[in-house]
């Protein structure tokens, strides 16, 4: 993923959670996206984590960056298979 991507949408899901953010604090957060994105977690567990923290925001969001990733790639279209 492109990190600056990544930073803009980690620092509106801080804005629109009332938090200000620093250079910093970014950092730390893209540290625990890459921790969620590399987490392989069953959907429901990953549902259930907590999202009341910064950290607990990022790393969520990297699992679930994931799982649309992989959706994505092993989405195949309906084609017609003939003889």
């Amino acid at each position: 993923m492109d990190r600056r991507i990544v930073r803009e949408k980690l620092a509106e899901l801080e804005q629109v959670a009332g938090c200000e953010i620093t250079n910093a604090g970014l950092d730390e957060l893209e540290k625990w996206f890459d921790r969620g994105y590399h987490t392989a977690l069953p959907g429901s567990t990953a549902d259930n984590l907590g999202k009341e923290t910064s950290q607990e925001r990022a790393f969520y969001l990297g699992n679930l960056t994931r799982r649309i990733e992989l959706r994505k790639t092993l989405c195949v279209g309906r084609s017609l298979i003939k003889r």
